[in-house]
Parts: C-alpha cells; sequence; structure tokens
C-alpha cells in the first residue's frame, strides 16, 4: 500500500521560541523540521480560533519561524501564546522566487513584506552580490534589519526615525542611476511593488514579486485569493514580472 503525505492535514507542534520585536509584531518558533522554498508559505492552526498564512523567515534542522502582525481576533490570539504550548500549521504551498547565482541582485523590502524575503536573502547571499532596500513608516517597523548584513542594507523610513527619509521605490529609483542588476525581488505594500515593477520594467531588469490576498485554503479551491484569472495561492504567491504586466488588478486593487 502507498501511504501519501498530504499537505493540507495539520501538524501539531510545540512552541520552541516567541520574540517580541514590538507590541504589534512577534516571531513564533516552532519545534519539527519544515522542507520550503523561498516564497512558498503555511497555514497555521488555531483550535476553535482559526488559521491564516504566514511567510516562513527561518529554517533550521529541527525549527522553523513565523512572523505576525497584530491585526484581528487570529493575530491577538498569537499574543497570548507561551513557550511550551502547542500550535498546528499546514503546507508549504504556492509557487517560491527563483534564486540566480552569481547576479548582482536588489532585494526591495516593504514593512512586514521582509518576512517573505528573508529565506530569500539567506540563500542569495552565499552566491550573488546583493543590496537590499528595507523600508517601513518608523524605526519599530524593520523588525528584521538585525538579520541583515549593514554591507548589504539601504534603510528608509516614512518619518526619517532611521535611515533615510524615503519610500524604497525612491531609493531604488536613485541607485538605479549608479548601480546596475541583473535581477529584483520584492515584497511589501501592493502600490509599492506596482512602482518596483514599472522602475524595473523601464531599465529593463526581470523581478518577481510576492502577492498577499484573502486566503482560506492554500490549494486553490475557495477562490478567495483571485487577481484577475489567476490564483495567488495556486499560481503564486510569487509572480514573475511578465505575469505582473497581465495582471490589471496588480497594484490597483484588492479585496483583504
Amino acid at each position: 500500500m502507498t501511504i501519501i503525505q498530504r499537505t493540507d492535514i495539520p501538524k501539531t507542534v510545540q512552541i520552541v521560541d516567541i520574540i517580541k520585536h514590538n507590541n504589534d509584531v512577534i516571531t513564533i518558533s516552532l519545534g519539527g523540521s519544515l522542507n520550503i522554498l523561498p516564497g512558498q508559505f503555511i497555514f497555521v492552526w488555531l483550535p476553535n480560533i482559526e488559521e491564516k498564512p504566514f511567510a516562513v523567515v527561518n529554517v533550521e534542522k529541527h525549527l522553523f519561524s513565523f512572523t505576525a502582525v497584530k491585526r484581528g481576533v487570529f493575530t491577538s490570539a498569537l499574543f497570548n501564546l507561551k513557550k511550551g504550548m502547542w500550535l498546528g500549521y499546514r503546507g508549504p504551498y504556492g509557487k517560491g522566487f527563483t534564486p540566480v547565482k552569481n547576479k548582482n541582485v536588489c532585494i526591495i523590502a516593504g514593512g512586514i513584506g521582509m518576512a517573505a524575503l528573508c529565506l530569500l536573502y539567506n540563500q542569495l547571499i552565499k552566491d550573488n552580490n546583493v543590496k537590499l532596500i528595507y523600508g517601513a513608516k518608523n524605526k519599530e517597523g524593520l523588525v528584521f534589519k538585525q538579520n541583515i548584513c549593514n554591507d548589504h542594507l539601504c534603510l528608509c523610513t516614512d518619518d526619517g526615525s532611521e535611515g533615510r527619509k524615503a519610500f524604497t521605490t525612491q531609493l531604488f529609483e536613485e541607485i538605479l542611476l549608479k548601480e546596475k542588476f541583473d535581477f529584483v525581488y520584492t515584497c511589501g505594500p501592493e502600490i509599492m511593488m506596482k512602482q518596483v515593477a514599472d522602475l524595473c520594467a523601464k531599465h529593463n531588469i526581470p523581478c518577481e514579486a510576492s502577492l498577499e490576498r484573502m486566503m482560506s485554503c492554500g490549494f486553490g479551491v475557495c477562490g478567495k485569493c483571485a487577481i484577475n484569472n489567476q490564483l495567488v495561492c495556486l499560481d503564486g504567491p510569487v509572480f514573475n514580472a511578465q505575469q505582473l504586466t497581465q495582471l490589471k488588478e496588480f497594484g490597483t486593487c484588492k479585496c483583504d
């Protein structure tokens, strides 16, 4: 008899660590192994409450981590968890990024969008020259900066509390006047990603963006995550430049 392993059945694992970055952002580490590609995601399950999709920010031999922002009932409940408690998860799901080698690459992250880029960054720095433009509303939003080599990092904030007082797209446009990139990866507010994609098209640079939409299943059944004729959970969440040009809703509207 052949046993088929299904990723849509939740596994229960123990919480081994919780890092509180600020009043609204935490990173939870779960015990267990996870085979995941940069850009893929998992669903985290709280019994009797709900489940939600999250990017995985770190993978080690016997643990993996995800970062959550306090936004509603589910994420608020995550803030009440303690080390040693149990959580369910299923996945991974979706199509990830396409890592390159021996290239000059730029990663552009806006706020919590950096969570979807952490695994990619750690992979790319092994074989590429990497510049990472990381922006947020204020310095409290730059929760992943300690995980990034200063030689790679360009910081900016909307209020000027850390790094340049500028948007990530402004920095990117300035840097493009001095440097050339072979590939660009981005995740963050969709209007930011749309501007990044437009700049890449203008300068003829291949790019990939990780999109976010409301999700309930992760494998293309519920249809909630549709963007035009694509399902973000199944056809994405990572889309390349050619695909993005065909998504007329990209950067203009979404149901969240």
